[in-house]
């Protein structure tokens, strides 16, 4: 009896465990198939993009308003894969709508170079480096926000971007308003001008009508530049990429030097031919000093004459 109950047992427990397993398997098929795992990883990889890409566009970009008028500036910093191919890509994008590249300062900044040999005749110049280019450019007021979507597609770090939106419409109606005054104060001028008078009175009202027109020139040329900013927006733009490494084969300079290096038997040669030079130059140096040797005789003579007229005084 008791045999009996304990196989039943075993095969019950057999049993459960096996349904448990089928159980576990369908749920793995299940949430492991290849849609959902396809579909999971295009959410994580949009959700990934969404969080990298860099928010360039703003409202101060495209912002518009029938009564104000916007000069609109833009200050960028990022980072690039390629400077060559970026500032390509800008440029042609500048000029598609209808903009224009004002400057464009591409350099190389070299900040380690070292040479390693490779073979007897040849080495290899290692240059550690990176490229980075200032740009002005000047983009159409209703194309900036376009712009600076398609700016978005080069970028591979963000540093800073700052977009401004100066309402000029006071100081454009101003500028109106002051060129309005000139013109009467210049018109009234030039009528007093035309009457008879003193010619002293004459040449005082001719120097203010200059004075005015004059005026009214600057005024012109205010407002004309106040409208080419608010009808082309300036972006500052600054790109740059990773450091870099670029190998150059060059010769080998030492191997190069000791190739036309002085032999032995030639060195030992001009070092006698250098020493008899130098034996040569002394002798020489010593017969520039000749006057010295013969006021030194002479000193010696005198003095051994003096002491042989001493010495016969007697004591």
């Amino acid at each position: 009896m008791n045999k009996f109950k304990f196989t039943t047992t075993i095969l019950i427990s057999v049993f459960f465990l096996n349904s448990c397993q089928q159980s576990a398997d369908s749920g793995k098929d299940e949430y492991s198939s290849p849609e959902i795992l396809e579909s999971s990883a295009d959410e994580a990889n949009d959700l990934v993009g969404s969080q990298n890409a860099p928010p360039l566009n703003s409202t101060a970009a495209d912002y518009t308003h029938p009564d104000k008028k916007f000069v609109r500036t833009a200050d960028l910093s990022m980072e690039v894969k390629n400077v060559y191919a970026s500032t390509n890509r800008i440029e042609s994008k500048v000029s598609e709508l209808g903009g224009y590249v004002t400057k464009s300062d591409l350099a190389s900044n070299v900040f380690s170079e070292k040479t390693y040999e490779v073979s007897k005749d040849s080495a290899v110049e290692v240059r550690k480096y990176t490229v980075s280019n200032r740009m002005t450019l000047r983009i159409p007021e209703t194309e900036l926000s376009e712009f600076l979507i398609a700016l978005g597609d080069e970028i591979s770090f963000l540093d800073y971007r700052n977009i401004q939106a100066d309402d000029v419409s006071l100081q454009l109606l101003l500028n109106q308003m002051e060129q309005q005054r000139i013109e009467n104060v210049s018109e009234k001028l030039n009528h007093l001008t035309s009457e008879n008078g003193k010619i002293s009175e004459k040449q005082q009202l001719i120097s203010d009508e200059n004075s005015k027109q004059s005026e009214l020139n600057r005024e012109k040329i205010n407002r004309m530049k106040t409208e080419d900013e608010i009808a082309y927006s300036t972006v500052s733009l600054t790109i740059k990429e990773k450091e870099k490494a670029a190998e150059i084969p060059v010769i080998n300079l030492k191997d190069f030097d000791d190739k036309y290096k002085t032999g032995f038997w030639l060195s030992a040669l001009n070092s006698v031919k250098g020493g008899f030079d130098l034996l040569q130059t002394i002798l020489i140096g010593i017969l520039y000093l000749w006057p010295v040797f013969v006021l030194g005789s002479l000193v010696w003579f005198a003095i051994r004459k003096y002491r042989k007229s001493a010495n016969r005084i007697p004591a």
